[in-house]
């Protein structure tokens, strides 16, 4: 071995010694805390309501867009809000959505008797809807559409979370089973893109110590 190697082999093992190589840890801080709700698209970007030419709202064009939105397509969603208007139906949001080809899945219809003693449409679809965040249009109250985002537990009990295009400023917040009985009475229709949603919010769940 040359003089020159035991050199560099005595300054590594110097450097050792004195500390250079650190052994940092990490510290686990918290779990991350819930979304609430799932779907949570900040305030600026949730589309208000607007009426077309006859006076007619657009309730379920407001809800697509912001469903698009959400789901990191803002193009799509500008399209939307520039090229429709007025009042539609499920068969005729599904029909644009394809159009515009978005891959998506649904449940319920409009096509439904309000004196039937069930009403239609699939429970376990919302709870997809939530737990992948990607939540959905919905019809509900009265010849309305809106944005489902997702289902939160509140102090202890489960609620329905829901945004408004006639008042988007908070989210409506009902609880779970209530929500779920006026929903079906409404038809059941839900619409949901197969698409990814936003990511989540960064958070600070580890940090880094050095020994």
């Amino acid at each position: 071995m040359t003089k020159q190697t035991l050199t560099i082999v005595g300054v590594f093992v110097l450097s050792l010694a004195a500390g250079c190589v650190q052994d940092d840890r990490l510290i686990r801080l918290a779990d991350r805390p819930p979304e609430l709700p799932p779907s949570n698209l900040p305030l600026q970007l949730r589309q208000k309501n607007w009426v077309d030419s006859r006076g007619a709202g657009s309730c379920v064009i407001a809800s697509s867009v912001y469903h698009f939105r959400w789901m990191g397509q803002p193009q799509i969603a500008d399209y939307f809000r520039k090229s429709y208007a007025g009042g539609q139906t499920d068969t005729g949001i599904k029909k644009k959505w394809t159009e515009a080809k978005i891959p998506f899945v649904f449940t319920g219809d409009r096509s439904y008797d309000r004196s039937a003693s069930a009403a239609y449409g699939d429970p376990s679809f919302l709870e997809w809807a939530s737990t992948t965040r990607r939540g959905a249009i919905i019809w509900y109250f009265d010849s309305h559409c809106v944005n489902f985002c997702g289902f939160s537990r509140i102090d202890g009990q489960d609620f329905a979370l829901l945004c408004d295009n006639n008042r988007v400023e908070k989210f409506i917040r009902i609880p779970k089973q209530q929500f779920l009985t006026a929903w079906r009475g409404y038809g059941g229709f839900a619409c949901t893109a197969m698409l990814p949603p936003a990511p989540r919010l960064p958070f600070e769940g580890y940090r880094t110590v050095a020994n």
